[in-house]
């Protein structure tokens, strides 16, 4: 039962968890299995992961955390992506935000319980009151 209270399905039915363990294929885009990053797409990567002259990046941080992770295969998605994207710098962009805002949207918790309005006067909140 634990298991399945910490995954979470978007509507396409594929488990997403949270922004940490992103799933870059979220929007179900078809593998591109036998093409390979050229070297040109590579550098245009790396650009692209690089930060700006005032510290901003074109893409989410958590893309930027895939692309660092070459352990657990977190660079061979996001080129998966470049590839889906057909190497085009603003879809992949585009694409990339889509995919972290969708993830972060899932994930939005807010905290907080009902009070009457006695209990706001007890509490000293009676200032937001009507």
């Amino acid at each position: 039962a634990e298991a399945a209270e910490s995954e979470k399905q978007d509507p396409t039915g594929k488990n997403v968890s949270n922004v940490e363990n992103l799933q870059l294929d979220a929007f179900d885009v078809p593998a591109v299995k036998t093409k390979q990053v050229s070297s040109q797409g590579m550098k245009r990567i790396y650009r692209l992961m690089t930060p700006r002259e005032d510290g901003s990046l074109l893409v989410p941080q958590a893309v930027l955390d895939k692309w660092k992770d070459t352990v657990n295969g977190g660079r061979d998605e996001v080129k998966q992506l470049w590839l889906n994207a057909n190497e085009d710098k603003e879809l992949f962009i585009q694409r990339c935000k889509r995919i972290v805002e969708s993830i972060e949207e899932k994930d939005l918790w807010v905290d907080g319980k009902f009070m009457s309005e006695k209990a706001m006067t007890d509490d000293g909140m009676d200032a937001w009151l009507p």
